[in-house]
């Protein structure tokens, strides 16, 4: 019996405001292992929860790992909302094994709403949005630009 090749023509539109980023992500990484492509709107408004302090210590200390023999084999650091969050969906994937990386290849994230998606119905995971009040929260494009300077 052959398998044959599944169907990945659904495309799959979550809205990201608001809502808390590793949530977000483990939603994300389900949906893209059972086969749908997902594109990620609104990168930018997604939220870290914690105190801003701490958050942007953890960012300042993750960006200070390097190599000092070769740089080009120092990790890559993600600097804006849309690669901030790609990585986070990408440690939540197998992407040592192969259907992991197809999974990995059906993501798109952008930052705002594409003019080709603003017509398409978005998703908002429930679980995943902030149930606090958003002044306890760090979004995405805050610690961007932090990190950018």
């Amino acid at each position: 019996m052959v398998d044959s090749p599944r169907s990945v023509s659904s495309t799959v539109v979550v809205d990201a405001r608001e809502s808390v980023v590793g949530r977000l992500s483990s939603h994300v990484a389900k949906t893209l292992l059972e086969g749908k492509n997902v594109v990620v709107i609104n990168a930018d408004k997604a939220v870290f929860s914690g105190s801003r302090s701490s958050i942007l210590a953890k960012f300042y200390d993750r960006l200070k790992i390097a190599s000092v023999t070769n740089p080009r084999h120092s990790p890559i650091h993600y600097r804006t909302p849309e690669g901030i969050l790609k990585r986070v969906i990408r440690g939540m994937l197998p992407r040592s094994k192969a259907r992991g990386k197809d999974a990995l290849k059906r993501l798109r994230v952008y930052s705002s709403v594409p003019n080709d998606l603003y017509t398409e119905n978005h998703i908002v995971f429930e679980d995943a949005r902030s149930k606090k009040p958003l002044s306890m929260f760090v979004t995405l494009q805050e610690i961007s630009s932090m990190i950018s300077r």
